[in-house]
């Protein structure tokens, strides 16, 4: 019995088109919109200025996990079938519950992080899965 994979064909355009919208979202988002309070729940100071070496080795670190978690949103998306906004929504939404909502919240049980850091976190990643899900299907 042989088995026959089928593997789909990832547009590669929108891949890259949403991993850099969405890791522009995350900069707004811990700059503008949650810094402050992201820092003081987090425990991160901004006492002295990183390294350029360190601050470019992170931040290329972050925009590859950012597109390796899309590439694989999408490649769900295919097998879904997801062909409408609405579709792709959703899975979206259940691909964020189901995994990362859910993997995001040990911290607070195990760790005693503060909510209000889940939150903002787990928010991000709701919103970088919707508007990447919205550029897949509408690409």
């Amino acid at each position: 019995m042989s088995h026959v994979v089928i593997i789909p064909t990832i547009n590669y355009a929108s891949l890259l088109l949403a991993a850099v919208v969405t890791f522009m979202l995350g900069w707004v988002w811990y700059s503008f919109l949650f810094g402050r309070v992201w820092m003081k729940y987090s425990g991160v100071k901004c006492d002295k200025k990183p390294k350029l070496q360190q601050m470019i080795v992170t931040l290329l670190s972050g925009f590859g996990l950012n597109l390796l978690k899309l590439w694989v949103l999408q490649f769900v998306l295919i097998g879904m079938h997801a062909v409408t906004i609405g579709i792709a929504a959703n899975v979206a939404v259940l691909v964020w519950l189901g995994f990362i909502a859910t993997c995001a919240f040990a911290p607070v049980l195990w760790e005693k992080r503060p909510v209000q850091l889940y939150l903002i976190n787990i928010g991000l990643e709701l919103c970088t899965l919707l508007i990447a899900a919205v550029i897949f299907v509408g690409w």
